[in-house]
């Protein structure tokens, strides 16, 4: 199955990252993307999903068996992407010569071994947990950003590279 994007008009694909020059910490600048990542394309289609049911899920786990759910409902059993289509003829750029496929069996299983409070039965999956120390900011209004005393937070980050 090909689900093709069709802008109408310019299209805004953002990666991580903040774009306010006055931006400090561990992804202190904002990128741009030229093309939709698998997982914007994925969310794009179980946002069209969610609406036409009228549901939304409770938990991101319950989230993600639910995407998955509805991609494989709709014939999709993998993503791959996103590719240029020109007319009748599709470009595959030579770096993506041997790029896995995300197989939504992996996504199934991520989602069950979270539930059972087990990552380890999640094999073949290259998972990574990440820690961020950061505090919470006052409003910008001087055009500064201001620490807020007394508010330090960490966030803990499960991070699958691309490929995986």
């Amino acid at each position: 199955m090909w689900v093709s994007i069709k802008p109408d008009g310019p299209l805004f694909l953002r990666g991580h990252g903040e774009f306010d020059p006055s931006a400090r910490g561990p992804i202190p600048f904002g990128r741009s993307l030229s093309w939709p990542r698998p997982g914007t394309i994925a969310g794009a289609i179980a946002s069209l999903a969610y609406r036409e049911r009228g549901t939304s899920p409770s938990t991101p786990w319950e989230d993600l068996k639910l995407v998955a759910g509805i991609l494989e409902d709709a014939g999709i059993s993998s993503i791959w992407g996103p590719l240029l289509r020109y007319k009748d003829e599709v470009y595959v750029p030579l770096w993506a010569r041997g790029l896995k496929i995300v197989k939504l069996s992996s996504l199934r299983t991520l989602a069950g071994s979270v539930e059972r409070g087990c990552l380890s039965i999640a094999e073949g999956l290259d998972i990574r947990n990440i820690q961020y120390v950061g505090t919470a900011l006052l409003s910008r209004e001087l055009g500064q950003k201001r620490v807020r005393e007394g508010h330090l937070f960490i966030r803990n980050v499960t991070s699958f590279p691309p490929g995986t």
